[in-house]
C-alpha cells in the first residue's frame, strides 16, 4: 500500500483549515484568541485541503506575535487530520500494538503551559471530546483516541524510542539537549509516515524568535519542505489600529555594517539597499534607545551585535588612571608573592 496520503484515506472529508478555527465543533470560543495575520499564514501551510506540502513549519520574528498559540491550532489540526485516517497502523506499515503520538517538546516550564492550553482546547472541543476513550482527558497521554492516537509532553523520563511520532510541536528554549531532541524527533516523524512523493500527513511545528535565530547554539539544518514565516509586531498588529501611518526607516545591518536610523533626507550609500525596513514612528523610541533590542524583538530579525557594542559589565574596581591601575596591580602580586612565601615558609 502506497504511503501516499490522499483524500480517499479519510473516512470522511476533512473540513479545511478555516472551517477548523471558526466552527464551535473544533476549536470554538479559542478562535477569537488567534490573531487575522495567522489565520492566513495558517491558510498558506494548507494550500490544497487538508493534504499540505510542508512537513515543517517555523514560526519566528518579534516578541508577543502569538507564535506560539497558532503553532498549536496547527498542531491540533493535524491530530484532527490523523484522526480521520482510515486504519493509520495499516496504511502506515505500523504495528497494531505501536501507539502513534503527537509530541509537545520544549523546556519543563513552557512544556506545562503549553499542554494546558493543548488540553483545554481538547475539553471544550465537541469533536475531541467526542473522540475521547473512556477514563482519559485528565492529561495528555498514549492512546486519547481510537487507533492508540495520543499527545504527550516530552520530559526527561519519557522514551520516544520504538514509538511513532507522527506529528511534533517544538518551541526552542535555547536548550542543547531539547535541540538534540528537535533534530532525532523530525527524523522519526518523517522515517514513519513520510510518503512516496515527500509528504508527510502532519507536520512539525517549530517556534522560536530572532533572539535564538541570531545564537550560535542554534544551526537550524536544512528541511526540504519548510515553510517559515518572521512578522514583526507591527504586521501581526496592524488590524487594531493602534498605528497613525508615519513610518521611519532603519537599516538593519550587514556582515559588515552596524545597523541605524536613516536620516530623513540624506544620500546614502548602495550598500544599504535592500537592508532598509519602514517602522511605525509609535517604535522609533524604542529603536534610538536600543536598536539591536528592538530589532529582535519588535521587527523579528535576528542581529548578532559587534564586539565593540556589547556593553561588558567591570571585572575589577579601576580607575580613570592607567598608571594607578599598574601600580595597584604590581602591588598586589607583591602582596600575594610575600603571603605565599610566608606561608610556604612556615610549613
Amino acid at each position: 500500500m502506497s504511503r501516499t496520503l490522499e483524500l480517499t484515506d479519510f473516512t470522511s472529508t476533512p473540513v479545511d483549515i478555516k472551517t477548523f478555527v471558526e466552527d464551535p465543533q473544533y476549536l470554538g470560543e479559542f478562535a477569537k484568541d488567534i490573531y487575522p495575520y495567522w489565520k492566513e499564514k495558517l491558510q498558506e501551510v494548507y494550500p490544497n485541503g487538508p493534504i499540505s506540502p510542508y512537513v515543517e513549519v517555523r514560526l519566528e520574528g518579534a516578541f508577543g506575535t502569538g507564535r506560539t498559540f497558532a503553532s498549536i491550532v496547527g498542531f491540533l489540526y493535524d491530530i484532527y487530520l490523523f484522526t480521520l485516517i482510515r486504519n493509520p497502523h495499516e496504511k502506515y506499515g505500523l504495528m497494531s500494538t505501536i501507539s502513534i503520538n503527537f509530541y509537545v517538546a520544549n523546556d519543563d516550564v513552557a512544556n506545562t503551559h503549553i499542554c494546558d492550553v493543548i488540553l483545554d482546547i481538547i475539553d471544550n472541543s465537541p469533536y475531541f471530546k467526542s473522540l475521547m476513550l473512556p477514563g482519559k482527558g485528565e492529561e495528555l497521554e498514549d492512546n486519547m483516541f481510537p487507533n492508540r492516537i495520543g499527545v504527550v509532553p516530552m520530559s526527561a523520563n519519557r522514551s520516544y524510542l520504538g514509538r511513532a511520532i507522527a506529528g511534533v510541536l517544538y518551541e526552542d528554549t535555547g536548550d542543547n539537549m531539547i535541540y538534540e531532541n528537535y533534530k532525532c524527533l523530525s527524523r522519526r516523524m518523517t522515517a514513519r509516515f513520510m510518503g512516496n512523493d515527500g509528504v508527510v500527513p502532519c507536520r512539525f511545528w517549530a517556534v522560536s524568535d530572532a533572539t535564538r535565530m541570531a545564537s550560535s547554539r542554534l544551526k537550524v539544518p536544512h528541511v526540504h519542505r519548510r515553510i517559515s514565516f518572521t512578522p514583526s509586531i507591527w504586521e501581526v498588529q496592524a488590524f487594531k489600529g493602534i498605528y497613525c501611518g508615519e513610518t521611519f526607516s532603519v537599516f538593519i545591518g550587514d556582515d559588515t555594517e552596524k545597523p541605524f536610523i536613516l536620516e530623513e533626507g540624506k544620500m546614502y550609500e548602495d550598500f544599504i539597499q535592500g537592508n532598509v525596513i519602514h517602522v511605525p514612528v509609535e517604535y522609533k523610541p524604542d529603536f534610538e534607545k536600543d536598536i539591536y533590542a528592538a530589532l529582535r524583538e519588535l521587527a523579528g530579525i535576528a542581529v548578532s551585535v559587534p564586539a565593540e557594542a556589547v556593553k561588558v559589565p567591570a571585572l575589577t574596581i579601576v580607575t580613570n588612571d592607567l598608571k594607578l591601575n599598574l601600580i595597584a596591580l604590581y602591588a598586589l602580586g607583591m602582596i600575594m608573592a610575600f603571603l605565599l612565601g610566608y606561608y610556604c615558609g612556615g610549613l
